[in-house]
């Protein structure tokens, strides 16, 4: 009965399937601009921001000669790099969670990318961002299925796995004494280090960020902008911060930095706030961005990752906004630059790294925010049909991805007579697991941004959106929305590897193990990559 339900139920999701690609065809044969009519993503210009003059700064011209002169000599060098970029294989891989991956194309399926199709904000539209963690040797991953896993960092080995039973949106974090995890429907599971419960707590909405635990409480953010702070023992609740909340938000996995008995946190609006720890109570609160604009949507600067801090300073940057630090002890501005971030920003002895959403990774001096070197993270090119790609669920991509030994090509018209590559010999189902179009598309955006450039059969790429960074002794890693790890240079840019993972978008900051680092995609996989 199951069987027969199955294929009643793709038959029923194919007419739909296929029909709400029509008038994107249709618009992008037949309509050249029609992106322009559509285009609600607003430029944001990169302008440097004038600085105290009692500070040793160069001049906006000079600023803005050096980056012009960093962005040609990336192009440069991306050119010229392009052809001899290193790819490491892992060290392992391993799955966290059920592996559905190559399950048809389901009616949740169509309603996803009918969602993403109309998606107001254009960014990373996936229900969650979970990240790996390591922690007394071992591994900890979660899924948003509810698994919870142990893994050995040498091997990856699963060593135990749980089913919480609930659907994870936030974790892992981790302590001395557990495990934490949250859940779409707002609460907090505490588990000890053999995946044994210890309590649940309850708090107002979901929880899109990894828990944080310090000096006996336990730190919790959630989507609608609240921070609470709860008893490590049982989970009560302690104390319980409101940030602010327009009426429109970039949804954000952004979760809570805290240190040195001080939690931080970047809000919606561009405002950063120091709490206390034991009670909540706010020290000093700064702007980091100000809305601009007229609209709602023009007036979007929010914060959207975690700031990064020293024992002198604490920085942060803004969709849509800027980069901003201020004295850690009471918020006094340092400096400041305007850029566009998203995806967040990394911090060691002398630079600060930003993931900018054009694609790029940016170092700023960190004592004045002078710019370093500018790199465009390389994306893979694709053959496109209409300025669309497809994808197998499988997390095998679809186009021209020139890997070592191995070329696809998809368009079209394989979508709707169904795959044509496989990943088995039996072909009996192969119409179940044909390519589904990937929606992820040039600048993202609202539903006439995906007709970028109206008509185009030619080659091009998707849209590369990365990770925050990572910095590992003197190098600096990111991952993407295509699924690869880049490693680079800290003190020029220059790329030193870029590595394929699963396909799958890499949405949070890869983490340090023994030797190396791993990174956990949205279709679950874990990827550990040694470093030299």
């Amino acid at each position: 009965m199951m069987l027969i339900n199955k294929y009643v139920f793709n038959v029923v999701g194919l007419i739909p399937r296929h029909i709400f690609l029509v008038p994107l065809l249709l618009m992008s044969v037949g309509c050249a601009g029609v992106s322009d009519l559509f285009n609600n993503d607003i430029k944001v210009d990169s302008k440097p921001v004038a600085q105290s003059s009692s500070m040793n700064f160069t001049t906006d011209m000079e600023q803005d000669a050096q980056s012009s002169s960093k962005d040609m000599d990336s192009k440069k060098d991306e050119a010229s790099e392009s052809n001899t970029i290193v790819s490491v294989s892992p060290l392992w891989d391993s799955y966290v969670g059920d592996d559905t991956r190559d399950e048809a194309f389901s009616a949740q399926d169509l309603v996803d990318d009918l969602i993403r199709l109309s998606y107001p904000m254009g960014k990373g539209t996936e229900a969650t961002a979970l990240a790996p963690v390591f922690y007394n040797d071992a591994i900890y991953a979660a899924s948003a299925g509810g698994e919870l896993t142990r893994f050995d960092p040498v091997t990856g080995n699963v060593v135990w796995g749980i089913d919480t039973q609930h659907r994870l949106s936030g974790g892992v974090g981790v302590s001395e004494e557990m495990l934490l995890v949250g859940t779409f429907k707002g609460k907090i599971l505490a588990y000890d280090k053999k995946g044994n419960l210890l309590w649940e707590s309850q708090v107002t909405s979901e929880v899109l960020s990894p828990p944080q635990i310090d000096n006996g409480v336990v730190v919790v953010r959630t989507g609608e902008g609240r921070i609470f702070g709860l008893d490590a023992t049982n989970g009560k609740r302690k104390w319980v911060y409101q940030g602010f909340a327009p009426s429109l938000t970039v949804r954000s996995f952004a979760g809570v930095l805290v240190k040195g008995g001080a939690v931080f946190a970047g809000f919606a609006g561009g405002k950063l706030v120091a709490l206390n720890l034991s009670n909540g109570k706010v020290g000093w609160e700064v702007v980091v961005s100000k809305p601009r604009g007229v609209t709602e949507l023009e007036r979007i600067t929010d914060i959207t990752s975690l700031p990064v801090v020293d024992e002198r300073q604490i920085c942060a940057v803004a969709y849509r906004g800027r980069i901003s630090c201020f004295q850690v002890s009471n918020g006094a501005q340092i400096w400041t630059r305007e850029v566009s971030s998203s995806a967040g920003l990394a911090m060691d002895n002398k630079n600060i790294y930003v993931s900018e959403d054009d694609g790029a990774v940016v170092a700023y001096d960190k004592n004045n925010g002078t710019i370093i070197w500018k790199k465009n993270i390389p994306k893979k090119e694709i053959k496109m049909f209409a300025n669309l790609t497809f994808v197998d669920p499988s997390g095998d991509r679809g186009g021209t991805v020139e890997t070592e030994g191995s070329e696809k090509d998809s368009n079209f018209w394989d979508f709707l007579k169904g795959s044509d590559w496989t990943s088995g010999d039996n072909k009996e189902d192969d119409w179940e697991k044909s390519d589904r179009p990937d929606i992820r598309m040039e600048d993202g955006g609202w539903f006439g941004d995906y007709m970028v450039s109206a008509g185009s059969g030619s080659e091009g790429v998707i849209s590369n959106k990365l990770s925050a960074p990572f910095v590992y002794g003197s190098q600096v890693v990111v991952g993407d929305s295509q699924g690869y790890v880049t490693v680079l240079k800290n003190n020029d840019g220059a790329i030193v590897s870029q590595s394929e993972t699963d396909g799958g978008a890499i949405l949070t900051r890869p983490e340090r193990v023994p030797n190396g680092l791993v990174v956990q995609t949205i279709n679950g996989g874990l990827y550990a990559f040694s470093m030299q």
